[in-house]
């Protein structure tokens, strides 16, 4: 990383961590209070080097109710060297919440592409709010970057633009 400049590019190698809230069978809410939760795989992180106004969410609703997804140029500490995305669905509510490994002070700021699945998601439309938290994972107004109204239909993919 060259440390005078804003954005810095280097490759990251995929990793697994070693828990998943969705593998763990975690999510955002009390656990009784909640039906079976979407679950997610094959998460990878790498940075990139692309100039955008923002970050982009791809969602495609595949076989099997299984939505592969990305988070496209989130910027974020050029340290971090994985993010997990939890995810949640309840009552036609998805809430996703981007959080990296850990947390460290740099001056350099990164751009990343993160990829996700997300199991467990019918057709139809939903009420979708996104996060993107430290690596505590607390949710707030401040750090929600979307919130609204979305329609996943197997085969079509969505592409929402979130300005910084």
């Amino acid at each position: 990383c060259d440390w005078s400049s804003d954005v810095c590019s280097s490759d990251l190698m995929p990793a697994i961590p070693e828990l998943w809230e969705a593998k763990t069978d975690r999510s955002l809410e009390d656990r009784s209070s909640r039906p079976a939760w979407p679950t997610w795989q094959n998460p990878v992180s790498t940075k990139n080097t692309k100039n955008s106004p923002g970050m982009v969410v791809h969602l495609l609703l595949g076989k099997e109710n299984t939505v592969t997804a990305r988070f496209a140029d989130v910027m974020d500490n050029c340290a971090i060297d994985l993010f997990h995305v939890a995810a949640s669905s309840s009552e036609g509510k998805i809430i996703l919440v981007l959080y990296p490994d850990k947390d460290m002070m740099t001056n350099c700021i990164c751009r990343y592409d993160v990829d996700f699945k997300i199991n467990n998601i019918p057709s139809g439309n939903y009420q979708l709010e996104v996060y993107h938290t430290t690596a505590d994972k607390q949710i707030n107004k401040d750090n929600q970057i979307f919130s609204g109204p979305v329609n996943l239909e197997k085969g079509k993919e969505l592409i929402l633009t979130m300005s910084w």
